[in-house]
Formats: structure tokens, sequence, C-alpha cells
């Protein structure tokens, strides 16, 4: 490789790592800055009980348990939601639920996200230049509502991830590309 093209590589690479900084330090300073009087509620209650069941009962269910050390409480399995962000608050999972855990699954949920940016930036660059995909990940980055939705217990920026993952590698192997479509 010509010093050109490694210069130009670096560029091109510091151009990006700079996008992903940005959007790191947007999403941590909005969790951190911001306050949730009942951060789990509604459909974040049952995915945390599906997880504190699984963890502590051995069991699939969104039972909300008023005691996870009681041997009388059994709950009963179901599947009426999915498991895979279940399966991602199964590390961080805390009986009664903690500010401190909380902020573990946010701080989490900004690592995704900011990832997000990565695979959108070369989700885009497999059919728009490189500037074009360099500017849509900015907005990608910079966008409110994506920034927003770290300080709640949602399954969108997982479900956003997996999403673009997906589409990248179709895009990614149709063109026989799946390592190179980021620079």
């Amino acid at each position: 490789m010509d010093t050109t093209a490694s210069k130009n590589l670096i560029f091109k690479t510091t151009r990006v790592l700079l996008i992903l900084f940005l959007a790191y330090f947007f999403r941590v300073v909005m969790v951190d800055n911001t306050i949730l009087p009942t951060p789990i509620r509604n459909d974040a209650r049952e995915y945390y009980s599906y997880a504190l069941n699984m963890k502590f009962n051995n069991t699939y269910s969104r039972n909300f348990p008023k005691s996870v050390v009681d041997p009388a409480y059994t709950p009963k399995p179901d599947k009426v939601r999915p498991p895979g962000y279940s399966l991602f608050l199964y590390p961080f999972v805390k009986f009664p639920p903690d500010m401190d855990m909380v902020h573990q699954v946010q701080f989490a949920q900004v690592i995704i996200d900011t990832f997000t940016v990565l695979v959108a930036f070369g989700f885009f660059k497999l059919f728009l230049s490189y500037r074009l995909a360099l500017f849509t990940s900015f907005l990608v980055a910079i966008s409110p509502h994506l920034i927003a939705m770290n300080i709640y217990i949602l399954t969108e920026p997982y479900l956003l991830l997996r999403l673009l993952c997906i589409c990248t590698l179709r895009q990614g192997v149709c063109k026989k590309a799946v390592w190179v479509i980021f620079f």
C-alpha cells in the first residue's frame, strides 16, 4: 500500500471514529443527566420479569415476583414476549431493581447504540458514496430520538442493531464485500 492510499485510509477511519465518538458522547451525556422516576415500566417491566425469572427461577415467565427467595413462588411459563431482550437484560438483573442496575443497562444500550452508528455507516456505504455514507451516519449519530431512547429500558437499540446487521450482511454477501463495506 502506497503512502497516499494509507493516508487516505487513516483520514477516512479518523472521520468515522470522530462520528462514533460524537454519538457516544451525546448518548452518555443524555444517560448521565436524565433522571427518570420510574425507568422500568410497561413492556420493560415484562422483559425485566422474564430476565428475573430466568435468573432466579430458571423459568421463562412474565409474572412479577414479590420475592425471589420465596420457595413457594413458582412462576407459570409463557411465551408472550420473544426472549432476545430478556437475555440481554439477564446479566444485569437484580431484585429488587435499583438505579445501579438501570444505569448498567443504560450504559450497555449506549454501547450498542454507538455500535449501531458504525453498522449504519457500513450499510449506507453499500449503496452511497463514502461522503454520503459518512453524512448519513452523522445524522444517525446526532438524531435526538436515537439519543433519547437510551435513557429508557427499551428494546429499540437492540432491535435496530440487529436489523442493520442483518441488512448490511445480506447486502455485503450479495456484493461479496462483507468485510470491506466500511472503507
